[in-house]
């Protein structure tokens, strides 16, 4: 199960891709893609059309995903669903088309903790990696709804 962890220090996301995209989906209009693993998935950077707030929208292409996928789409979904805590990223909606599953999240400038070690070559600073850990076992900020 792969959580969205807010890096706690803002870095470059050098390489986004332009690729603009004029799809409105429940609500949110997709601006321009992030990241993601195409054709799999896709990541979003959108904005509400009703309060032009932004959000990451993570769209999730269902044809031809292996089992093994749609078990870890389904604990992404659940956890994400679960979970309310200052340093992981808020799931806001879930839109579910014929084809895909669009998960409507906050919009983390900075990008996923996946990213933030990839970009490190990898590997992180011992510091960091148990600032990372202290930010998510904090057991006082952690608040299940």
């Amino acid at each position: 199960c792969l959580a969205w962890v807010r890096p706690s220090s803002p870095f470059s996301m050098a390489g986004r891709s332009t690729e603009a995209a004029p799809t409105v989906v429940g609500g949110y209009e997709l601006r321009e893609r992030l990241s993601g693993r195409p054709p799999a998935t896709s990541v979003w950077r959108a904005v509400r059309l009703s309060t032009g707030a932004p959000a990451a929208v993570k769209q999730v292409r269902l044809a031809g995903l292996p089992a093994r996928l749609r078990d870890s789409l389904d604990c992404e979904l659940r956890f994400l669903a679960a979970v309310s805590h200052p340093n992981i990223i808020r799931l806001l909606d879930v839109v579910r088309t014929p084809g895909c599953i669009y998960l409507v999240m906050e919009l983390c400038e900075g990008g996923d903790l996946a990213t933030y070690i990839q970009r490190s070559g990898g590997r992180v600073e011992e510091s960091v990696a148990r600032n990372f850990m202290r930010q998510i076992e904090h057991p006082t900020l952690l608040f299940w709804q």
